[in-house]
């Protein structure tokens, strides 16, 4: 208990907490929607959509308040803002959880000393957790997991608030205030309810003498409500309701309420606050109403279209993602015995059979997957990214942790010492010598909201994106354990202030310290990668994807990325609403191709199968063999056939069978009729694009379909859309001049629109204060790629004029200014300064169209960027240097790049020969490269060392080589050649 005045400076304490954190994530808060769930989640809450299972309501419910308020003109940037809010508020009471377990081991908070360890150490604590990696990425986006946060510390601070006052009279009110807590959780994400264990054990431990017995029998009650709550209300009312109709589940609701009612009046109170709680449980879940209601409006978002209890049932048990056994362990390798028959979607299915046959196929290799990916990789690497360090896995001093070499591993001088990891460690230590049983249920809650989320789960290899989002509630865990550890240095500060006579000016400086270099450094290190502001790259590119498409178009895209952002603009700024966005990922379900059929009115759709059919073809895989396909063509001069024709090779059951995806893009195709334009997102893969290569033509982020074949790109509209020069945070748009590409100026806006216009936004890509992390990097490269599609056409037509000797000079001359201008107009919206290329060949391939043109200047300039790349392989630099010498003349130059691939092959033999390819930190795929090419290396450096008359050098090389290669009779017969001519200089 905390005494009177030190009641009121906690109060004050943790308001101020909650007001810092809360300017810190509203500074770096996103502007606008960000990539993955938000623009799903910002565009259902304005509408009252329906999101992907098994929903949050409740979420929705707070966003769509929050997009009335009018703090901003942008609906994202007023729902991006619930996040700040309540995840300050979850820092918040982390420092009252702090202030709380301490004070329990130390009776009480009375004098000035308790204040200062328990505050001191709470602030510690809670602070560090502020400025986490995982927990500040949820705080500026528009997520359900910075508020599932804040309902689990609400619960675990109450408990603990409860255990305070369990011999009060009224105590109840605490876990009935808990129970509709968790209610109203179930609407935000089912997180919340692995607090529960935590819940019953301090519960157990305040109110019970330990007994093995009465331990045991309280982990089953708890291991029951967990099932009751999660089986028999979140999933069992809606399956009573379709066994016995909705009137069953009125009556057993009615039968709980008026049960609880007469278990109150009967004085019967533990059955009385067990039934309450049922009670607000349900309360709190009856939010899900809104998920029912609204789908039976058929709002436009209407994921799963839940408003059948059917399709309910579905819904909430999350059928759409496949079954999620926990054996076996999943992992990538899979035998042929456990073929895949079903669930093409990211879920697996399979028949029983196979199943049993597989659960006990291989066990230590499940075993291995479970330890080396689920855990170290997908549980371990993100605890660590919190509280040692995070950096790119090729970095020097990262460990890996299983990550690829485009992931982050554990940077462990990230934050200079790992001192928040070695805080928490000894904070366990502290705490279980102090209050083992409080220590013991903390532990539990660690377990929970960690590694039992992974055995849950069952992980596949690999996962679409990084999933340290879902174990914040671990990590809060862990940094009440760092407030704890911070208390255990300062009690044996004090201890030492009292033995040595001295003030508590030493404690209170330990507090500073501790303050600066645990949570200042997190700070320090990570605000320039969580700042969000300024950042409006998934707002224009979605924008961008809606404006490559033609008026009443149809756009395939790939997953959530190149879809729910799409969806916001549509559904919220009402942008290119004409336009039908297919997600090949949903194309696979009965249900969303019903609802894409019923997107337009009858005589408009551009799917005309009845429910029978979209049933039968959604029912699974179909079998297929390599064939020719052909769809009919009407009305096209440039197709005289009359059809388009290529051949479909089967997609999927190792080379069997099609996906429903590949089918329902052949029925799309076919049943428009050419009548509205269909695109491919420049997102999806080419196995997606079922072989239509051929009629493909790149008119930006998009491919477009033809009804004959076609170059590769549209250049007209390439130009139209790449050519457009955006200011800092400008919404408008200033193009350059038009008659290159025969379009009048008028026909081209200068603004941004809603309906069609060509012309592409770039806000802030030229900003060096806006902060892009290397997953936006590598998505913006689609640009590039787009202007080298661009500037490659001009090219070829370049080469060929300049191959004929009767073409115009100024046409010549107009086509090398045309590439000049569109490559200096990428390096000014996308400057590398700011957006480093990711793909070095990327960079090669406009320095050499620059030499090609005669930019000699400009490719050197590109090829000493190039070499100084650590990313690059020697394939890429072996490259670097031919180019140097045969492009540029420079043989100097390509020597120094030989000279050094030479010493690097030399010293990586010696080192693989007397340590072996691990010690000598080589991958077998990399020295096999090495040992590939070194031949090349050698005769590129031979013949650069004869261009520079370095005859010495030559025969050195030379007679190295042959050490090696003693049969290659042509370096011998070089060699005799050079030595010949060397011997006259020698004499003389």
């Amino acid at each position: 208990m905390i005494q009177q005045p030190f009641l009121r400076w906690n109060r004050v304490i943790a308001g101020i907490l909650f007001v810092i954190t809360f300017i810190i994530y509203f500074d770096t808060m996103a502007p606008t929607i960000s990539f993955w769930d938000c623009g799903e989640f910002i565009a259902t809450a304005f509408s009252l959509g329906v999101p992907h299972p098994p929903g949050s309501p409740l979420y929705l419910i707070f966003g769509r308040i929050f997009s009335l308020i009018p703090i901003s003109s942008d609906i994202a940037f007023r729902v991006n803002i619930i996040s700040p809010i309540v995840s300050a508020a979850a820092v918040l009471f982390l420092y009252l959880i702090i202030v709380k377990i301490i004070a329990h081991w130390r009776g009480s908070i009375k004098n000035r000393t308790d204040v200062i360890v328990a505050f001191g150490a709470a602030i510690i604590g809670a602070v560090t957790f502020a400025f986490t990696d995982s927990h500040w990425f949820n705080a500026v986006e528009a997520e359900v997991y910075s508020i599932s946060t804040l309902f689990t510390a609400m619960v675990v601070w109450i408990i603990l608030h409860w255990s305070e006052r369990a011999d009060q009279p009224g105590n109840e009110r605490y876990i009935l205030v808990i129970a509709y807590l968790i209610g109203l959780a179930t609407g935000i994400h089912l997180l919340n309810l692995l607090a529960l264990p935590f819940i019953a054990l301090i519960i157990y431990f305040r109110k019970q003498a330990f007994g093995w017995k009465s331990f045991l029998v309280t982990v089953a009650v708890t291991g029951a409500a967990l099932m009751l709550i999660i089986n028999g209300i979140i999933k069992g009312l809606p399956k009573l309701a379709g066994q016995f109709g909705l009137l069953s589940v009125i009556i057993v609701v009615l039968a709980i309420f008026v049960t609880a009612v007469w278990s109150v009046s009967a004085n019967r109170n533990r059955l009385a606050l067990a039934l309450t709680s049922l009670v607000l449980i349900l309360v709190g879940y009856s939010s899900y109403a809104t998920i029912f209601i609204r789908s039976g409006q058929d709002p436009m978002i209407d994921e799963n279209d839940p408003e059948t209890i059917t399709a309910a049932i579905s819904y909430l048990e999350r059928e759409q993602y496949g079954q999620m056994g926990q054996l076996p362990r999943r992992y990538e390798d899979l035998p042929p015995m456990y073929e895949v028959v079903g669930a093409p979607l990211n879920g697996r299915e399979y028949s029983r059979s196979q199943e049993q046959q597989y659960k006990f196929y291989n066990p230590g290799r499940q075993w291995e997957y479970f330890i080396s990916y689920q855990v170290k990789k997908m549980y371990w690497r993100y605890f660590l990214w919190n509280f040692a360090g995070k950096g790119p896995a090729t970095d020097p001093g990262v460990t890996a942790f299983g990550a690829k070499t485009s992931e982050s591993g554990v940077k462990w001088t990230q934050f200079g010492l790992p001192l928040a990891l070695l805080l928490g460690i000894w904070g366990m230590i502290v705490h279980f010598s102090k209050d083992r049983k409080e220590a013991f249920a903390l532990l539990t809650l660690f377990f929970m909201t960690g590694i039992a989320i992974i055995l849950y789960i069952n992980q596949d290899n690999p996962q679409p994106r990084e999933r340290d989002y879902s174990y914040v509630g671990s990590f809060l865990t862990f940094a009440i354990w760092i407030g704890i550890g911070a208390a255990g240095i300062l009690e044996k500060i004090f201890e030492y202030v009292r033995e040595q006579g001295l003030g508590k000016k030493l404690a209170i400086a330990a507090v500073i310290l501790q303050l600066v270099f645990v949570p200042g450094m997190m700070l320090k290190a990570n605000y320039t990668s969580h700042d969000r502001s300024g950042n409006y790259v998934a707002w224009d590119m979605s924008y961008n994807l809606l404006q490559s498409c033609e008026p009443n178009g149809i756009i395939f895209t790939n997953g959530d990325n190149d879809t729910f952002p799409l969806w916001y603009l549509q559904e919220v700024e009402g942008v290119r609403r004409d336009i039908a966005v297919v997600n090949l990922a949903l194309l696979n379900t009965e249900w969303y191709i019903k609802q894409l059929r019923d997107l337009r009115p009858e005589g408009e759709r551009f799917i005309t199968l009845n429910d029978n059919q979209i049933r039968e073809i959604a029912s699974g895989i179909q079998p297929w063999q390599a064939q020719n396909v052909r769809i009919p063509v009407e009305g096209d001069e440039q197709n005289p056939d009359g059809f388009i024709e290529w051949k479909l090779e089967p997609t999927y059951a190792k080379g069997q069978a099609l996906r429903v995806q590949d089918l329902m893009i052949l029925r799309i195709i076919n049943d428009t009729r050419w009548k509205y334009p269909v695109y491919f997102a420049v997102t999806v893969s080419n196995s997606n694009k079922i072989g239509l290569d051929d009629y493909l033509a790149m008119e930006g982020l998009s491919f477009k379909l033809n009804s004959h074949k076609v170059e590769n790109v549209n250049p007209e509209l390439l130009y139209a859309n790449l050519m457009t020069d955006i200011g800092k945070e400008s919404w408008s748009v200033e193009f350059t001049p038009a008659e290159f590409i025969g379009l009048s100026e008028d026909s081209i806006k200068p603004t941004w629109s809603t309906e069609y216009q060509p012309g592409y936004m770039y806000r802030n890509l030229g900003n060096p204060d806006v902060y892009y992390n290397p997953s936006t990097i590598r998505l913006l490269q689609n640009y590039r790629s787009a202007y080298l599609q661009l500037v490659v056409h001009h090219y070829f037509k370049f080469r060929e004029l300049s191959a004929d000797p009767d073409a115009n000079p100024a046409q010549l001359a107009e086509t090398r200014t045309t590439i000049i201008a569109i490559l200096a107009q990428m390096d000014k919206n996308i400057p590398p300064e700011v957006i480093p290329y990711d793909s070095s060949a990327l960079q090669y391939q406009f320095g050499f169209i620059l030499g090609k043109i005669g930019e000699t200047g400009q490719l050197r300039q590109i090829l000493e960027k190039l070499v100084q790349r650590l990313d690059s392989t020697v394939d890429d630099r072996l490259r670097y240097g031919q180019t140097y010498a045969q492009e540029l003349g420079d043989f100097e130059a390509a020597k120094g790049v030989f000279e050094d691939l030479n010493e690097t092959y030399l010293s990586l033999e010696n080192a693989v020969k007397e340590q072996g390819l691990m010690k000598a930190r080589i991958s077998q795929v990399a020295w096999n490269q090495w040992q590939r090419l070194y031949p090349e290396i050698v005769s590129s450096l031979v013949l650069t060392y004869r261009n520079l008359e370095e005859w010495s050098k030559t025969e050195q090389l030379l007679v190295q080589w042959l050490e090696r290669n003693p049969t290659d009779v042509s370096a011998r017969e070089l060699l005799n050649e050079i030595q010949k001519n060397l011997t006259p200089l020698i004499d003389g």
